[in-house]
């Protein structure tokens, strides 16, 4: 899957790193649908760029506003999550005030 994310990265002419994608396909694997704008966000990339990248992904199979099967065992081989707390990762990843208590904890 690497060398995927570095030729859509190559292909869309991103100044930013492949790591931008990654970050995306794993807001898509935690949060089930997330809109292009809600995905700009998280990667900090304009809507466009956004846009043409989930375009790039569904070219793969891997779905454009949720993932496919296909994309939700390609992300998860991919990041070894078979294991992961997809409850925990939505409230570090959303909620500060439970990131920052939870990190007291650990």
């Amino acid at each position: 899957m690497q060398k995927q994310l570095r030729q859509i990265a190559a292909d869309m002419q991103l100044e930013e790193h492949y790591h931008t994608l990654e970050k995306a396909l794993l807001a898509l694997y935690f949060h089930k649908n997330c809109p292009t704008k809600s995905l700009a966000h998280t990667t900090n990339l304009p809507i466009p760029i956004v846009s043409a990248m989930k375009k790039e992904f569904s070219k793969r199979g891997w779905g454009k506003h949720s993932l496919t099967k296909k994309g939700q065992l390609a992300v998860s081989q991919y990041f070894q999550l078979s294991d992961a707390d997809a409850e925990l990762y939505r409230q570090l990843t959303t909620d500060a005030t439970f990131r920052t208590e939870w990190i007291k904890k650990m």
